[in-house]
Protein backbone atom coordinates (compact mmCIF):
# COMPACT_ATOMS: atom_id res chain seq x y z
CA UNK A 1 0.00 0.00 0.00
CA UNK A 2 3.08 2.38 0.53
CA UNK A 3 5.50 1.32 -2.11
CA UNK A 4 5.58 4.38 -3.59
CA UNK A 5 6.63 6.31 -0.51
CA UNK A 6 9.55 3.74 -0.17
CA UNK A 7 10.54 4.16 -3.64
CA UNK A 8 10.72 7.90 -3.08
CA UNK A 9 11.85 8.11 0.78
CA UNK A 10 15.30 7.10 -0.04
CA UNK A 11 16.17 9.63 -3.29
CA UNK A 12 14.98 12.54 -1.29
CA UNK A 13 17.34 11.28 1.74
CA UNK A 14 20.11 11.44 -0.15
CA UNK A 15 19.40 14.38 -2.14
CA UNK A 16 18.63 16.47 1.24
CA UNK A 17 22.41 15.46 2.75
CA UNK A 18 24.21 16.46 -0.41
CA UNK A 19 21.94 19.30 -0.78
CA UNK A 20 23.22 20.36 2.82
CA UNK A 21 26.42 19.79 2.49
CA UNK A 22 26.60 21.64 -0.29
CA UNK A 23 25.14 24.64 1.07
CA UNK A 24 27.65 24.59 4.02
CA UNK A 25 30.96 24.33 1.26
CA UNK A 26 28.96 27.73 -0.41
CA UNK A 27 28.72 29.42 2.71
CA UNK A 28 31.97 28.47 3.77
CA UNK A 29 33.67 29.25 0.01
CA UNK A 30 35.21 26.06 -0.01
CA UNK A 31 35.27 26.11 -3.82
CA UNK A 32 36.90 28.88 -4.13
CA UNK A 33 39.36 28.45 -2.22
CA UNK A 34 40.08 25.00 -3.95
CA UNK A 35 40.25 27.45 -7.11
CA UNK A 36 43.43 29.69 -5.66
CA UNK A 37 45.30 26.56 -4.49
CA UNK A 38 44.79 25.38 -8.45
CA UNK A 39 42.62 22.43 -8.03
CA UNK A 40 40.52 21.75 -10.76
CA UNK A 41 36.55 21.35 -11.07
CA UNK A 42 36.53 18.19 -11.80
CA UNK A 43 38.19 17.33 -8.95
CA UNK A 44 35.57 19.01 -6.80
CA UNK A 45 32.59 17.24 -9.05
CA UNK A 46 34.14 14.06 -8.56
CA UNK A 47 34.44 14.12 -4.84
CA UNK A 48 31.05 15.10 -5.09
CA UNK A 49 29.64 12.08 -7.09
CA UNK A 50 31.49 9.88 -5.12
CA UNK A 51 30.33 11.31 -1.80
CA UNK A 52 26.74 10.77 -3.21
CA UNK A 53 27.61 7.21 -4.65
CA UNK A 54 28.41 6.02 -1.26
CA UNK A 55 25.50 7.72 0.41
CA UNK A 56 23.29 6.26 -2.18
CA UNK A 57 24.08 3.09 -1.25
CA UNK A 58 24.67 3.31 2.35
CA UNK A 59 20.97 4.96 2.61
CA UNK A 60 19.48 2.07 0.36
CA UNK A 61 21.10 -0.74 1.81
CA UNK A 62 19.43 0.40 5.00
CA UNK A 63 16.11 1.04 3.91
CA UNK A 64 15.89 -2.52 2.47
CA UNK A 65 17.36 -3.79 5.76
CA UNK A 66 14.71 -2.13 8.25
CA UNK A 67 12.00 -2.93 5.63
CA UNK A 68 12.86 -6.51 6.04
CA UNK A 69 13.21 -6.43 9.53
CA UNK A 70 9.44 -4.87 10.00
CA UNK A 71 8.45 -7.39 7.62
CA UNK A 72 6.64 -5.34 5.24
CA UNK A 73 5.68 -7.55 2.03
CA UNK A 74 7.33 -4.96 -0.90
CA UNK A 75 10.91 -6.01 0.95
CA UNK A 76 10.15 -9.72 2.19
CA UNK A 77 9.09 -11.12 -1.23
CA UNK A 78 11.69 -9.47 -3.36
CA UNK A 79 15.22 -10.22 -3.73
CA UNK A 80 17.57 -7.79 -2.45
CA UNK A 81 19.73 -7.23 -5.43
CA UNK A 82 16.23 -5.95 -7.30
CA UNK A 83 15.11 -3.63 -4.21
CA UNK A 84 18.95 -2.36 -4.13
CA UNK A 85 19.29 -1.67 -7.83
CA UNK A 86 15.68 -0.55 -7.80
CA UNK A 87 17.01 2.20 -5.26
CA UNK A 88 20.15 2.51 -6.21
CA UNK A 89 19.13 3.70 -9.80
CA UNK A 90 15.99 5.48 -8.76
CA UNK A 91 18.36 8.22 -6.59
Amino acid sequence: MYGSFYLILVPLSVFMVVFEEMMREKIDNLRRGMQLLGTLDQAYWASWIITAFILNTLISTEMIIIGRWAGFNCFTNAPFWVTFMLFFITT
